[in-house]
């Protein structure tokens, strides 16, 4: 049946993959996500309409307010989660430095509560700080439609 419908144009010269690549419901690409790419001969992926344009083209076109819409939604998160970020390392680092002392010794020093504490406190320190680069790395990401490219595949 597949071999029926895969050769079908419409009066634009879309195929199927042209068809997708419009503007659909956003519900509608979650669910069919990358079914009739595999579906379609490779030779028919890089055909061209009456204007020109492959279907990728065509969907690049068509969803360029969804790259943009993404590009907000990144950034406005990673914000957020990088506040979150910075403040867990800040309380971590200042932790470190408040431990009860007497003449410069940690007072449980010897006790294994003790160790138990500078552990976490270094794994917190350390992942804290590992979140804030990789938040930093995704607010200066270029945001390309590339980058979306594995969510939206067509």
């Amino acid at each position: 049946m597949k071999d029926l419908i895969t050769p079908l144009r419409d009066e634009n010269d879309n195929n199927m993959l042209h068809l997708v690549g419009k503007n659909t419901k956003q519900k509608r690409l979650q669910d069919v996500s990358g079914e009739v790419e595999a579906m379609i001969p490779p030779t028919y992926r890089e055909r061209k309409n009456k204007d020109g344009l492959t279907a990728h083209e065509l969907s690049t076109e068509e969803h360029k307010d969804l790259v943009l819409q993404g590009e907000k939604w990144m950034k406005g998160t990673t914000i957020h989660c990088m506040v979150v970020a910075a403040l867990i390392a800040t309380i971590v680092f200042a932790a470190a430095f408040t431990v009860p002392q007497m003449t410069g010794i940690p007072i449980f020093h010897s006790e294994a509560i003790f160790k138990v504490f500078v552990v976490a406190d270094a794994i917190s320190l350390s992942a804290s700080a590992a979140s804030i680069l990789m938040f930093l790395s995704i607010l200066t990401s270029r945001y390309a439609e590339r980058d979306f490219l594995q969510s939206f595949r067509f």
